[in-house]
């Protein structure tokens, strides 16, 4: 009988006169495993111990810590809390994002660029914010002005919630509530903020806080061809005309706003514009003394045939006398105050 009938396994046959088979490779090895149908359980365990590598740095690149970054700026990292008024993690978070913990071999910026580039981004990260866009104030000039009337247009918070249409509505009440001196002298947001200025300044104002607040884009709409016009109330209670006592309204230009169709008259604190009330200038020319020597005075003729001229050139601002007008073709008011006719 033979032996392995009897249970015993056959002798392995001899190796002396043939090569070691080589070893396959550890990852080879595992692949088979991995591979033999009757090893999936092995190939199963081996999958799950395989410890991940991390990705290997790029060649030129070295990983640094934010601890590295504070240890090359020294002394300036108190000088960047001590200005910018910031905790050491949002220092390290400003790091981060500037990506200074990854930098190419000796790219690290010198100490003193390093400051800078890391104050400006802090400067960024703490400037003044709106509250209504979370987006910092563009405007230097604006927002050195803007304590002068935040109070009285409920700027801080008085607007979170309402769209666009409803908080520029909101502004343009309160804009018209503020106390305000129709000087009618140029000037900017600086001489809003100081409560005086003419029409522009008004204006100009209000787009600049809609924008800056809001995140919006009013258009400007103007006449710029002096015209006569009805006397009436301003934003300013003390100021109702400067042409005939008063009782009308000699100006230079006007200027009002506009968004999604309606037209804001800051001036006059009314909603739309009715230019066909403007008596456009047609034309300008010198008065002539009695003597018929030319003047300095100029007179204006409007569209209507009416003669205005300055009855006190030297009043500023919204005078009630400033100008007087006549509609008569004699001009007998002129002849009154020692001119003849307009040439």
């Amino acid at each position: 009988m033979a032996l392995h009938e009897r249970g015993e396994a056959p002798a392995p046959a001899s190796t002396r006169d043939r090569p070691a088979a080589p070893q396959p490779a550890a990852g080879a090895r595992i692949l088979a495993l991995q591979q033999s149908a009757g090893n999936r359980a092995v190939a199963g365990l081996l999958h799950r111990t395989v410890v991940p590598r991390a990705e290997p740095v790029p060649p030129g690149l070295i990983q640094r810590s934010t601890d590295d970054v504070l240890e090359a700026l020294g002394d300036f990292v108190g000088e960047l809390l001590s200005e910018y008024k910031v905790e050491i993690g949002q220092l390290r978070e400003v790091i981060e994002k500037l990506g200074l913990d990854k930098v190419e071999k000796g790219k690290l910026p010198k100490q003193g660029g390093l400051y800078m580039r890391i104050g400006s981004a802090l400067e960024q990260e703490t400037a003044p914010k709106s509250a209504y866009t979370g987006k910092a104030y563009s405007d230097p000039g604006y927002l050195r002005k803007r304590d002068a009337v935040k109070a009285d247009l409920d700027l801080d918070a008085g607007y979170k919630g309402l769209g666009a249409a409803e908080q520029i509505e909101k502004l343009f009440g309160l804009f018209c509530k503020r106390r305000f001196t129709y000087s009618m002298a140029a000037g900017g947001f600086d001489r809003f903020a100081a409560n005086n200025g003419d029409c522009k300044t008004l204006t100009e104002s209000f787009m600049k806080i809609v924008e800056q607040e809001f995140g919006v884009t009013m258009t400007l709409g103007s006449e710029t061809t002096r015209f006569l016009t009805a006397g009436g109330a301003t934003i300013d209670p003390q100021a109702v005309g400067n042409c005939d006592k008063g009782t009308r309204w000699f100006f230079n230009n006007h200027y009002w706003v506009e968004y999604a169709g309606t037209q804001y008259d800051v001036l006059f604190c009314r909603k739309g514009i009715n230019r066909t009330t403007y008596d456009l200038v047609k034309s300008t020319g010198k008065l002539k003394e009695a003597g018929g020597r030319e003047a300095d005075r100029e007179y204006w003729l409007t569209a209507s045939g009416t003669i205005v001229w300055e009855n006190i050139p030297t009043a500023t601002g919204p005078n009630p006398q400033k100008y007087r007008s006549d509609v008569t073709p004699t001009y007998e008011l002129l002849k009154e105050a020692g001119f003849q006719d307009p040439r």
